[in-house]
């Protein structure tokens, strides 16, 4: 196994309500989040009910293999940072069990 650096943490991010934020989701240490063709649907699926749940308007995605560009806008204030890292530790064990 290779070894792996530490990454320093973010600073906290502020995201305000009906201004655009640019995210970026990445996979562990930079490793893929989709391995197969599958697995853009399914995340696209998980991410609009994500959307849906913390009425956030999505205006721009890219999915990349090992990570995701994301370009949306708050509708009104939530208390959590992202639905998108959210989604990601929700169904990391469902989606890992799969590969």
């Amino acid at each position: 196994m290779k070894h792996k650096a530490c990454a320093m943490p973010h600073k906290p991010r502020m995201y305000l309500v009906d201004v655009p934020a640019y995210l970026v989701q990445r996979g562990n240490y930079r490793d893929a989040c989709c391995f197969c063709d599958d697995d853009y649907p399914y995340y696209l699926e998980v991410l609009g009910q994500g959307l849906r749940r913390d009425n956030v308007k999505l205006h721009a995605y890219c999915l990349m293999t090992n990570h995701v560009h994301l370009l949306e806008k708050r509708v009104a204030f939530h208390c959590c940072p992202t639905y998108a890292s959210m989604t990601h530790v929700s169904e990391q064990n469902e989606f890992a069990d799969s590969h």
